[in-house]
């Protein structure tokens, strides 16, 4: 009887050895492995799982190694075998539906992700698995369900939100894109093409400031290029901080050579707000010359020429008449022809031009009525005179309420 006891006791000890000595070598080649010690690792692997084939996370983590020496056939033979010695091994699964994605049989991957689905309805990594290869398949409708399966199931992987996120965008859906963009970051506020396309969302919505905001973050997390200095200057244009706008367009010229008539033409929309009309010239002209129809260019060209003196002033002239030619609705360049012609008393002129302003300004203006009023009674027409000064008194121009007062009674 004790002999019995004693053979018993010899061999569940010597079990005990011989597990530990299998976790010793798997340990030993996880360690290896986190080393990207490969070769080296699949040596301890194998030393494991041909003493015991039920070690399937030692099949698992040799095919994670075989698949960082690019022998994707070994690792699939390797979670296979995984998934025989524990059917639930779901993360096998996962590993062998990617393998088989990255060598093109989008079949047996779909059947891998399906069948952890069908077993564990609640495993997320699966839905996001399937939503990116939906995604990256092109059926946006599949992808569309598992990725917000995903997210309503509290996913950590910001990808997710940003591929629905991208769905969104292409159907025009800013609002959801935003909200999607936003998810993505406030996993991984490192995401910078996350923080592009929100800005770029926001841009397209009008939203400058927000836009802005988006764009300086993903410059500081180093994506640097000139769509990106397009577009955070315009915002910055519109939001009227022109010194920044200056930098960046300057950074577009001088850096990245781009030669995009916008960008000059705004450039020099700057110059001349800041009084620098000699420059503002400049970037008018590289406008015309990248864009010979673009009548703003002319229009503002003329409007920094009529600040450089008396002898500029034919070019300022030249250049309204040429914004009008291109754009016979353009208002801006009526009116202050109109004030050129009304200073050299030519009030026929000036009323022709003032005329054209009125009928396109998008709403009533009451200097232009005034001025006209004052040209027409320049010309001994009273009466019309006193109807434009009635109108511009009218929208409280209290010179006109003056003038009306002393002049039409």
């Amino acid at each position: 009887m004790n002999k019995i006891i004693f053979f018993l006791g010899l061999l569940f000890f010597s079990g005990i050895i011989y597990s530990q000595t299998l976790n010793f070598y798997y340990d030993r080649g996880v360690e290896k492995l986190r080393k990207k010690q490969y070769e080296a690792a699949i040596e301890d692997f194998t030393l494991v799982v041909d003493k015991d084939k039920y070690f399937y996370e030692a099949f698992h983590d040799r095919a994670v190694a075989y698949l960082a020496l690019e022998k994707p056939d070994l690792a699939i033979k390797d979670l296979t075998d995984a998934i025989r010695a524990n059917p639930k091994y779901y993360d096998a699964y996962l590993k062998r539906a990617n393998v088989y994605l990255e060598t093109g049989n989008e079949k047996e991957a779909v059947k891998d992700l399906e069948q952890v689905i069908s077993m564990k309805p609640d495993y997320i990594k699966a839905y996001e698995q399937r939503g990116k290869m939906y995604y990256n398949r092109k059926e946006t409708g599949k992808a569309m369900k598992d990725l917000s399966k995903a997210i309503e199931m509290e996913t950590t992987d910001p990808e997710i939100y940003f591929l629905r996120a991208q769905m969104h965008r292409d159907n025009k859906d800013h609002e959801n894109a935003i909200a999607d963009y936003s998810g993505a970051v406030g996993l991984d506020n490192t995401y910078t093409e996350a923080h592009y396309l929100r800005g770029l969302c926001h841009y397209e919505q009008q939203q400058y400031k927000k836009a802005i905001s988006d764009f300086t973050k993903a410059i500081e997390l180093k994506m640097e290029n000139k769509e990106i200095y397009t577009y955070r200057g315009h915002a910055l244009f519109e939001t009227k901080q022109y010194d920044k706008a200056i930098n960046d367009y300057t950074k577009l010229i001088t850096v990245y050579k781009l030669r995009d008539a916008e960008v000059y033409l705004k450039r020099g929309i700057v110059y001349n707000k800041a009084g620098k009309y000699d420059l503002a010239v400049r970037d008018f002209g590289k406008t015309i010359m990248y864009d010979r129809e673009n009548y703003k260019a002319y229009y503002n060209r003329a409007e920094a020429y009529s600040e450089l003196g008396k002898n500029k002033e034919p070019l300022a002239m030249r250049d309204y008449s040429k914004a009008i030619e291109l754009n016979p609705e353009c208002t801006d360049a009526y009116y202050s022809r109109a004030m050129y012609y009304f200073k050299k008393e030519k009030y026929d002129l000036a009323v022709k031009d003032l005329s054209k302003a009125i009928k396109y300004f998008e709403t009533p203006s009451a200097e232009a009525h005034y001025f006209r009023g004052a040209a027409l009674y320049e010309l001994k027409k009273k009466k019309e005179a006193c109807e434009d000064l009635k109108k511009a008194m009218d929208m409280g121009h209290e010179e006109a309420k003056k003038d009306h007062g002393r002049l039409c009674y």
